[in-house]
């Protein structure tokens, strides 16, 4: 057997990538240990290639010994593929002082995985916090802590559909 063919010189494009893909994310989260050290990772062009790819897969090692750095890299993935949908649903946006942007994801076995945007701005928060009370109330005399996620799930599900009309 040969000796495997050498690969292609390193261009230093993806970390370039990961720079301007991830700028700015982290002022979406508030998991200050994970996401933010991890889009801090990945953002780093600080010294050779090698050093900060071993920086991200150190960072990804630190994981309970049951679980592979696999699994915690395709979690964050996931978590800052959220977070970037964030980001890009308030781009050309006015961005209203105070206003929380925050993601909701429902899951239907047939119409699939929708993700929403509800903006929260401080000049509604009077009426929605009389609103959630209001229904936190009826909801409380519901009991049954499953049926009342089932009543929150078949709302949501009506509220996609109007959406969809």
């Amino acid at each position: 057997m040969g000796t495997p063919p050498n690969p292609p010189p390193y261009t230093g494009g993806t970390k370039h990538h990961f720079k301007t893909r991830f700028n700015g994310l982290e002022q979406y989260t508030v998991d200050k240990e994970g996401l933010i050290a991890f889009i801090r990772r990945l953002q780093n062009h600080q010294g050779e290639d090698k050093v900060w790819l071993e920086s991200i897969a150190t960072f990804l090692a630190k994981v309970p010994p049951r679980k592979k750095a696999e699994v915690r890299f395709t979690e964050l993935s996931h978590r800052l593929h959220d977070l970037a949908k964030l980001q890009s649903q308030g781009i050309g946006k006015p961005k209203k002082k105070g206003t929380k942007a925050v993601l909701i994801r429902t899951m239907h076995p047939k119409k699939g995985e929708l993700d929403q945007i509800a903006y929260i701005e401080p000049k509604q928060q009077t009426k929605i916090n009389r609103t959630v009370k209001t229904i936190q109330q009826r909801l409380e005399k519901i009991g049954d802590h499953q049926l009342q996620l089932a009543v929150i799930a078949e709302l949501l599900d009506k509220l996609n559909s109007d959406v969809d009309k």
